[in-house]
């Protein structure tokens, strides 16, 4: 699977960044995923969101098994709708 995936959202959207700041973002552009079987997460770092996005962790990482690119898509939608 590439790395490199742009995520077009629905609706612009604010996030906080450091400092308690907020951005707004029109799309997730991931460009790598931290998937820890021991954290049991899967996290994804973004070129331009300013924290690293958690897609699934405990439960949810247990069931969510192989993850695939569509998975990623349909996470982030649902986290940024």
């Amino acid at each position: 699977m590439s790395n490199f995936i742009t995520i077009e959202l629905p609706n612009k959207v604010k996030v906080k960044a450091l400092g308690n700041k907020e951005v707004e973002i029109e799309k997730v552009e991931i460009h790598k995923f931290e998937d820890s079987p021991l954290k049991k997460t899967v996290v994804a770092l973004c070129r331009n969101h300013p924290t690293k996005i958690t897609l699934w962790e405990g439960a949810a990482y247990d069931a969510i098994g192989d993850w695939t690119t569509q998975n990623v898509i349909d996470r982030v939608l649902e986290i940024y709708k």
